[in-house]
C-alpha cells in the first residue's frame, strides 16, 4: 500500500511502461482489479489508446478490458459504490435554480447584492463560486468569522465596512445552499465525500489504481487519492515533470502546478502515515521525436535561465536543426478568414498528395469562439470533414430563445416586439393551413405558413399592436379593404379573405398561447407549472419542429443540427425534470418558474459527440490530449493566446481570498489564480510542441475585430532565435514554389474563388500588374470542367461592379407586370423619372415596412380623410364652403378629427404625447388650410362637385378611366383618385377645375411634362372632361395644404384684416395652369379686376384685361395637345415596360429619385463620382414643347396611316 509517483515530462511516453506492469500484474493476479482514473472527458479516448495497445503487444486484432476498467472519479465512486442505496443527483442546472430561488427569498436580507439579485450572471458568478468552495471543502464559516445579522442591524451599507458585509453576504448564501444540498440528500455532491467514507471502511487490498493526466487535485479529489492509497495495493500517480524538478527547492514556474501538487501529496502523505515514493524508470521511451525534443530543450532553457532571452542565438544551436528538418511551420495572416482558409488549402493538399487521412490532422486554437461562424463555409468549400470540438452554449439555441419569449409574454403582459419574435419562431406551429390549401404539399404548406407569418408580423408592426390589441378578440382589428382576397406564397389570389386568415392567426395564437398560459399562470405548485409547461410546448408542436428539422439536416447530410437538436431538447427536460425534483412540492408562480428555467438554461452548455471516424478536430489546445496526430495545425498563436491574461470575474478578490486561505485547515483548499497562471501558460505552451509528431503548422492573424495583434511572445522568441521564417499569407500567397499548380494544389474550386477574385480586384483599383501567380490560377481554373463559365462571369463582374441590367426578357416582364395593366398616374411619371426606380418599386414590388406613426404619408392620409369628410358634409346639405361662418367651420372640423381618431389608420396619432403634439401642429396646418379655401370661395361661386372621385378601379368608379390597346395584345387602364373637382355654374355656362392636394408646393412644370414626369393635372382635366363634357374647362391645379410661418415683419403688422386677408391669398394662390381667355376668369373672379392679380390663380392681369405673357394659360387647341401627348405617353410607357426596358438612367436635377436614395441606392450601389454618365439632363426649352409635342403627335399619325395603308420602311 502506498502511492507512487511515476515522474518524467510530457517528452517521455509513460504510458507504455505504466501499462506493461499493469499487465504483468493480472498475469501474476489474474483476480486483481485495476482502475485507470482520467479525467471525465478522457475516458473515451484513453479506453481506445489503452486497447490499442494491447493488440500490439499482444499482436492481436482485437482486445478487451475486464478486469482493467478506465474510470474517472465519480464513475470510480460508482463502479466501488454500486451496491449501495443510489440517491437523487443533481446538475448544474438545478443548482443553478436554487442559488435563484435562494437570491429571491433573500433579498430583504441582502442589502449590498441586492441589485443583481435579478440578473442571472450574478447566479451564474455564485454558481461558479460555490462549486469551487465545495470541492475545496470549504465552509460557510470559514467565508467570514461575522454572521449577516450582526452587521445588517442598523447598518448602512454607505457607511459600513463594505469588504465584512460583502463576506458575510456571501457567507449567508452560501449556508443557505448548503443546507438546502443536505436537505435534498443530492448524490453528486455528496459523491466524493461518501466514496471517502467508504475507502476508509474498505479493504481493497487487490486493487490497483492508476492516476494520468493530471496536474493539479480540488481538495475532495486529493483526499479520495489519499484514501485510496491507504486502502489499495497501490496507487500509481504519473505527473508530467522530472524527478530533478520535484526535487529542486526553487522549481521552475513551468512545473509550479505538478510541484504544488506533488508537494501537498507528499506532506499529506507523511502526516498520516503513508508510504510515498517517487519513480524516474530509465525504460520510458521518448514520446518526442528529436525535432521536438531540440524544440521543448530550447523552450525549457529560455524558461529556465532568464538570462538566455538577451542572449545570443548561438546558445540555441538546436533550433537550427528544426529549421532545417521542416518540422515546424510559421505563417502570417492578414484576418482570421485567410488564415483559415491558407489551413484548409494545406489539409486538402495533404490528403490528396501525401496520402493521410483526415483523422491524421488536427486543428487546435485557443479562442474557439473566434473560428466558429467561419470554419464551416471555409472547410465545406474544399469539402474537408470536420468536428468542431466546443462547447456549445444553450442561449445560442432557438430552443432557449423560444423560452425566454414565452416568459416575456407573461411578464411585460404582450408586448410588440415578444409577439414578434415569438411567432416567427422556427420551432412552434400556431396554425394549420391544410384545410385553407388542401391543394398544397406539405413543402408549400411550410413556405405558406411563412408567408403568412410575414403577413401578420407587417400587420402587427404597422399598427403597434400589443397586450389587450392582441389577446382580446373582442377588440377589432381594421383592414383598409376587409374583402381584399388573400394572395399566397405562389402569388395565386384564394378565395378568401387577407383578413379572415390574418384573424384566423389571431384567434389560434391566443387560444393555443395566451389562454394556455392564463391557465398555466393559475397553477400554484412547481409540480402543476412543470407538468402544464411541458403540455404547452407540446401543444405549440416544438418536438414535431425538432424532429423535422433534424430529419432536414440529415437528408442533406448534416449530422450536427441533428445531435444538436436531440442534446438540446434532452437538456430541456432534464432542467424541468430537476426542477420538479427540486421543487415539485413547492408554492410557485408562473414568473418565478420562469425565472429558475432561465437561471438553469442561461449558463448550460453541450458538446456534440463526432458523427463520424475520418475527420479533422479542431478543439482547444488546452484539453488533455491522449494520442497524437501526425499533423497539427495551430492557430490563432497570437499575443492574446498564449499567455492567456486570466479575467478576474471570481466574486472573490485576492485579497479577500488571501483572507479566506489563512484560516483553512490542511484538507483544506482555496487557491489564488493568479499564483498559477503563469506557471500554466507556460506549461500550455511547452505542449504545444508535442501536439503533432510529424509536422507543426503555427500560424496567426494580424487584425482581429480591429485589433492589431503579434505572436505569443513565447513562440516569437523561439521565431527570433531559431531563424525561422514567417511565411506572410495574403491573397494567393500560400502557394509554395516547389509544387505544380494543378486543381488539387490549388485546394477546392469554390476555396480557390473568392481570393482570386480579391487578387484581380486589388490589382484593378491599384493599377498594377496582375502577378504572375494569380495569372496562372485564372488559366488552371479555367480549365475546370463545369465552372468556366461561372468564372469567366465573375471576373468581368469585378470592372463593372456598378453595372445594372438595361433589360429584362419580355416574358418575365409580363410575368411581373401581366398582359392586361392598371396603371396610376404616378406610376407612369414614376417610370419615366427612372426605368429601374420602377421596376424596384412595382416590378420586385421591395419595399421597408412602416409603422402607424405620423410620418408624411400618415399625415397625408388624415388630410386627404379630413378634407373629404368636409367635401361630403357640404354635398350632403347641398351647400358651398362660403355659405358656413368661420365659427361653423371650425365646428364642423373639429367633429371629423374626432371621427378621425377612432380610425385604425389614425389612432397612433394620439399614443404618446411626441404624436400628439405633431397631431396638434397637423390639425392647426388643417384648419388653416380650410380657412384659406373659405376665403377663395368667397371670391368664386365654387362647389364642390367631386371629393376624392375614383377612376380606373372599378365600375363603381364615379369617374370614367382611360384604355389603351398595348403591342403586347393586352390592355392598360389608368387608374387615379382626384382630390375635387369644382364646379362655378352661372347662367349660361358651367365651368369646371380639378384640384390636387400636395404637402409640398409643387409647380405645373411643362418640361416636366414633355418628359412625362408631371401627368397627374393634365390626367385629371382629361378624366374630368370626359365625366362632364358639357362643362367649360377653367384649369387644372395643385394646391399645396401644408404652408410655412411668415415672419410677422413691418409690412405686415401695419395691414388691417382686410390686408393680411389679401396678402394670405396672394401667398397661397393655386400652382397649375388656367384654359379660360383672360375676360371670362376676370368675370367669374371677384376683385380681380382691381388688383390685376388673380387671388386665386397663378397668372396677372395687364391694363387691357390680357395675361402677361409669363401666367401659365393654354387655349383649347394646347390643351388638346397637352392631353393627347399625356395619352400617348401612357401607352408608350407601358409598352416599355411590358418589352421590359428597366434602364437606369435618373435624371440629373432629381434627387429624390428612389434608385439614388436609401434603402434603394443598396441595391443600385449608385456613385456619381464613377457613374455620372447614367444621368440625363432634360435638353429641351420651355417655349419649345408644344411645338415638339406636335411634331410628336403628327408623326405618330403618320405612322398609323403608313401602316393602315401597308407602307412600311
Amino acid at each position: 500500500m502506498g502511492l507512487h509517483v511515476i515522474s518524467g515530462d510530457d517528452r517521455y511516453d509513460k504510458r507504455p511502461h505504466i501499462l506493461d506492469q499493469l499487465f504483468d500484474q493480472l498475469k501474476q493476479d489474474p483476480d486483481c482489479q485495476i482502475y485507470y482514473i482520467v479525467p471525465e472527458h478522457s475516458k473515451f479516448e484513453m479506453e481506445a489508446a489503452i486497447l490499442d495497445y494491447q493488440c500490439q503487444k499482444f499482436n492481436k486484432n482485437s482486445a478487451s478490458l475486464m478486469a482493467l476498467q478506465v474510470a474517472s472519479f465519480s464513475r470510480l465512486a460508482w463502479f466501488l459504490m454500486r451496491d449501495q442505496k443510489s440517491k437523487q443527483s443533481v446538475s448544474d442546472l438545478g443548482l443553478a435554480m436554487i442559488i435563484q430561488t435562494i437570491l429571491r427569498q433573500s433579498k430583504d436580507q441582502i442589502r449590498l447584492f441586492r441589485r443583481q439579485i435579478k440578473h442571472p450572471a450574478f447566479a451564474e458568478q455564485l454558481l461558479v463560486l460555490f462549486k469551487e468552495l465545495l470541492e475545496g471543502n470549504v465552509t460557510a464559516s470559514d467565508l467570514s468569522e461575522d454572521q449577516l445579522e450582526s452587521l445588517t442591524e442598523d447598518t448602512d451599507p454607505r457607511t459600513a465596512d463594505l469588504e465584512n458585509l460583502k463576506l458575510a453576504e456571501l457567507r449567508y448564501i452560501y449556508q443557505a445552499f448548503l443546507d438546502e444540498l443536505m436537505r435534498l440528500d443530492f448524490q453528486n455532491f455528496q459523491l466524493l465525500n461518501d466514496l471517502n467514507d467508504y475507502l476508509e471502511k474498505s479493504d481493497l487490498s487487490n486493487t490497483v489504481i492508476v492516476i494520468d493526466q493530471y496536474d493539479f487535485f480540488s481538495s475532495q479529489e486529493m483526499q479520495v487519492v489519499l484514501n485510496l492509497a491507504k486502502c489499495c495495493k497501490t496507487v500509481w500517480l504519473a505527473l508530467a515533470v522530472d524527478e530533478e524538478i520535484l526535487k529542486s527547492k526553487q522549481p521552475s514556474r513551468l512545473y509550479s502546478l505538478a510541484c504544488h501538487t506533488y508537494n501537498r501529496l507528499k506532506t499529506l502523505s507523511y502526516s498520516l502515515g503513508i508510504d510515498f515514493t517517487t519513480e524516474s524508470p530509465e525504460e520510458i521511451s521518448y514520446l518526442a521525436n528529436s525535432d521536438q525534443c531540440a524544440l521543448l530543450n530550447s523552450f525549457k532553457q529560455l524558461i529556465l535561465d532568464h538570462h538566455s532571452y538577451s542572449s545570443s542565438m548561438n546558445k540555441l544551436p538546436d533550433l537550427r536543426k528544426v529549421k532545417a528538418s521542416s518540422f515546424c511551420h510559421f505563417s502570417q495572416a492578414a484576418s482570421l478568414e485567410e488564415e483559415l482558409r491558407y489551413v484548409a488549402n494545406q489539409i486538402h493538399d495533404l490528403v490528396v498528395h501525401q496520402g493521410l487521412r483526415y483523422r491524421d490532422i488536427q486543428v487546435f486554437a485557443r479562442h474557439m469562439d473566434r473560428y466558429q461562424a467561419i470554419v464551416d463555409p471555409i472547410f465545406q468549400a474544399n469539402k474537408i470533414p470536420y468536428f468542431f470540438d466546443h462547447a456549445l452554449s444553450m442561449k445560442n439555441h432557438r430552443l432557449y430563445e423560444l423560452i425566454i419569449t414565452l416568459a416575456a409574454l407573461d411578464r411585460y403582459q404582450w408586448q410588440i416586439e415578444d409577439i414578434q419574435q415569438f411567432i416567427k419562431s422556427p420551432l412552434i406551429r400556431l396554425m394549420d393551413l391544410k384545410p385553407y390549401f388542401s391543394d398544397f404539399t406539405e413543402e408549400e404548406l411550410e413556405r405558406e405558413y411563412r408567408h403568412l407569418l410575414a403577413q401578420v408580423d407587417n400587420y402587427l408592426y404597422i399598427h403597434q399592436l400589443s397586450g389587450y390589441q392582441v389577446y382580446q378578440l373582442d377588440y377589432p382589428w381594421h383592414f383598409a379593404n376587409i374583402e381584399q382576397a388573400y394572395i399566397d406564397h405562389q402569388g395565386k389570389s384564394r378565395p378568401f379573405a387577407q383578413a379572415s386568415l390574418i384573424e384566423a392567426f389571431r384567434e389560434s395564437l391566443v387560444t393555443r398561447v395566451f389562454n394556455s398560459m392564463k391557465d398555466l399562470s393559475q397553477q400554484t405548485s412547481g409540480e402543476a407549472l412543470a407538468t402544464g409547461f411541458y403540455h404547452l410546448l407540446q401543444q405549440l408542436s416544438v418536438t414535431d419542429q425538432l424532429r423535422e428539422s433534424s430529419v432536414e439536416a440529415v437528408k442533406r447530410g448534416d449530422q450536427g443540427v441533428f445531435r444538436q437538436n436531440e442534446q438540446v431538447w434532452q437538456l430541456l427536460m432534464d432542467a424541468i425534470q430537476e426542477f420538479h425534483m427540486i421543487y415539485g412540492q413547492n408554492a410557485m408562480t408562473l414568473e418565478e418558474f420562469f425565472l429558475n428555467l432561465q437561471a438553469a438554461l442561461e449558463g448550460a452548455s453541450f458538446h456534440i459527440i463526432p458523427p463520424t471516424l475520418d475527420q479533422v478536430r479542431f478543439s482547444n489546445f488546452i484539453s488533455p490530449q491522449v494520442q497524437t496526430p501526425k499533423i497539427a495545425f495551430l492557430v490563432g498563436m497570437d499575443q492574446d493566446a498564449l499567455p492567456l491574461i486570466p479575467q478576474d470575474s471570481s466574486l472573490l478578490t485576492r485579497e479577500e481570498r488571501a483572507k479566506i486561505a489563512d484560516r483553512l485547515l490542511p484538507y483544506q483548499q482555496l487557491i489564488q489564480p493568479i499564483n498559477f497562471y503563469q506557471g500554466f501558460e507556460l506549461l500550455q505552451a511547452y505542449r504545444l510542441f508535442l501536439k503533432a509528431d510529424q509536422r507543426l503548422y503555427f500560424s496567426m492573424a494580424q487584425t482581429v475585430q480591429n485589433k492589431v495583434l503579434d505572436w505569443s511572445p513565447y513562440l516569437k522568441t523561439i521565431i527570433q532565435r531559431g531563424g525561422f521564417d514567417v511565411k506572410i499569407i495574403s491573397g494567393m500567397n500560400w502557394q509554395t514554389q516547389e509544387k505544380s499548380l494543378n486543381l488539387d494544389t490549388v485546394g477546392q474550386y469554390p476555396m480557390t474563388l473568392a481570393p482570386i477574385l480579391r487578387s484581380l480586384r486589388v490589382s484593378y483599383e491599384t493599377d498594377s500588374p496582375i502577378e504572375s501567380l494569380s495569372q496562372s490560377i485564372v488559366y488552371l481554373l479555367q480549365s475546370h470542367p463545369f465552372e468556366k463559365e461561372r468564372l469567366e462571369s465573375f471576373i468581368q463582374g469585378l470592372f463593372r461592379f456598378y453595372h445594372l441590367p438595361d433589360r429584362i426578357d419580355s416574358d418575365l416582364a409580363l410575368a411581373l407586370y401581366g398582359k392586361d395593366m392598371s396603371l396610376s398616374v404616378s406610376q407612369v411619371e414614376q417610370y419615366y423619372q427612372d426605368p429601374f426606380s420602377h421596376f424596384l418599386l412595382y416590378g420586385l414590388r421591395l419595399k421597408e415596412r412602416r409603422i402607424a406613426q405620423i410620418d408624411p404619408m400618415s399625415a397625408g392620409d388624415f388630410l386627404h380623410f379630413s378634407l373629404d369628410q368636409l367635401a361630403k358634409s357640404l354635398q350632403d346639405q347641398a351647400i358651398s364652403l362660403a355659405d358656413l361662418n368661420p365659427k361653423d367651420l371650425d365646428q364642423r372640423l373639429h367633429d371629423i378629427i374626432a371621427t378621425s381618431l377612432s380610425q385604425q389608420d389614425f389612432r397612433s396619432f394620439n399614443q404618446d404625447t411626441v404624436s400628439q403634439a405633431v397631431f396638434k401642429q397637423l390639425q392647426e396646418q388643417l384648419f388653416a388650410f380650410v380657412h384659406l379655401i373659405h376665403q377663395q370661395n368667397e371670391r368664386l361661386p365654387a362647389r364642390i362637385l367631386i371629393s376624392e372621385g375614383q377612376f380606373g378601379r372599378s365600375k363603381k368608379d364615379l369617374l370614367p378611366s382611360f384604355s389603351y390597346s398595348l403591342e403586347s395584345g393586352g390592355e392598360l387602364f389608368i387608374r387615379g383618385k382626384i382630390d375635387r373637382i369644382d364646379l362655378i355654374d352661372q347662367i349660361n355656362q358651367a365651368y369646371l377645375q380639378v384640384i390636387d392636394y400636395k404637402s409640398s408646393n409643387k409647380q405645373f412644370n411643362l418640361v416636366d411634362s414633355f418628359y412625362g414626369l408631371d401627368l397627374q393635372i393634365l390626367t385629371y382635366l382629361a378624366v374630368a372632361l370626359k365625366k362632364y363634357p358639357r362643362a367649360r374647362s377653367l384649369g387644372a391645379f395643385y394646391q399645396p395644404i401644408l404652408q410655412g410661418y411668415r415672419r410677422a415683419d413691418k409690412s405686415i403688422a401695419q395691414l388691417d384684416s382686410e390686408g393680411l386677408k389679401t396678402a394670405f391669398l396672394k401667398e397661397r394662390r393655386l400652382n397649375g395652369f388656367v384654359t379660360l381667355p383672360s375676360d371670362v376668369l376676370l368675370d367669374l373672379e371677384k376683385g380681380a379686376s382691381l388688383s390685376k392679380q388673380s387671388l386665386i390663380y397663378p397668372v396677372r392681369y395687364k391694363k387691357d384685361g390680357t395675361y402677361y405673357s409669363g401666367s401659365p394659360y393654354f387655349d383649347s387647341s394646347q390643351v388638346k395637345t397637352l392631353l393627347a401627348y399625356t395619352h400617348w405617353m401612357f401607352k408608350k410607357a407601358a409598352d416599355q415596360i411590358q418589352a421590359g426596358h428597366i434602364e437606369f438612367a435618373p435624371f440629373i436635377d432629381a434627387p429624390y429619385t428612389p434608385s439614388l436614395r436609401r434603402p434603394y441606392r443598396l441595391i443600385t450601389g449608385f456613385d456619381a463620382s464613377q457613374s455620372y454618365s447614367a444621368y440625363r439632363q432634360k435638353g429641351i426649352d420651355k417655349k419649345a414643347v408644344l411645338k415638339a409635342m406636335e411634331d410628336q403627335l403628327t408623326h405618330l399619325k403618320l405612322q398609323r396611316k403608313e401602316k393602315s395603308d401597308g407602307i412600311t420602311d
